[in-house]
């Protein structure tokens, strides 16, 4: 077996962790991840591999902070789409520490890959609500947002003032309760 693949793998399983995402490291040395995609697509990745920069998530229904998971981009976007469960060669492989999700740093080949079909009780999870996803959102940028001078104060429980003291730069985020 390559220290290389397992090196790599354990590399990224250690960052992962870091942010409360949890990767299992397969026998072989790879992690399995998911991806969501059109069967048009997903018969093309099958037989060319993935793309500098596709984007996976380490579970079928979740990426790492709660954005679009492979069951939409399966089920929703695509309405006739699958998931791609593939074991991939962690040194191809990136954690972005923003989104919780991780990308390939370049062109490869899954050592495994397998179409799959959410089960029925996920595919009712992944119905949104619009105003959680943009909450989601804004927690996740609200450190990176503080770290760069931005004031950030809430007013009533559906709006948050964001400002900037050095620019110009001042936004409201109005979120409605959708009843």
């Amino acid at each position: 077996m390559n220290c290389g693949i397992i090196s790599a793998a354990n590399n990224l399983q250690n960052d992962a962790r870091q942010y409360g995402i949890d990767l299992v490291v397969n026998s072989d040395g790879t992690i399995t991840f998911y991806h969501g995609t059109s069967k048009e697509n997903a018969l093309k990745i099958k037989e060319s591999g993935f793309f500098k920069d596709t984007f996976f998530s380490h579970a079928i229904d979740v990426t790492g902070y709660c954005d679009a998971s492979p069951i939409y981009y399966a089920k929703v976007k695509n309405k006739d789409g699958v998931i791609i469960k593939a074991d991939i060669d962690c040194r191809y492989i990136d954690f972005a520490s923003g989104t919780g999700e991780f990308l390939t740093n370049d062109d490869c080949v899954p050592i495994s890959c397998i179409f799959i079909e959410p089960p029925e009780h996920l595919m009712e999870k992944e119905q949104h609500d619009p105003a959680d996803l943009i909450i989601n959102i804004f927690n996740i940028i609200t450190p990176a947002l503080k770290q760069n001078g931005f004031k950030i104060s809430e007013g009533d429980n559906t709006t948050v003032y964001v400002s900037h003291e050095e620019s110009d730069i001042d936004f409201v985020i109005k979120v409605k309760a959708l009843n």
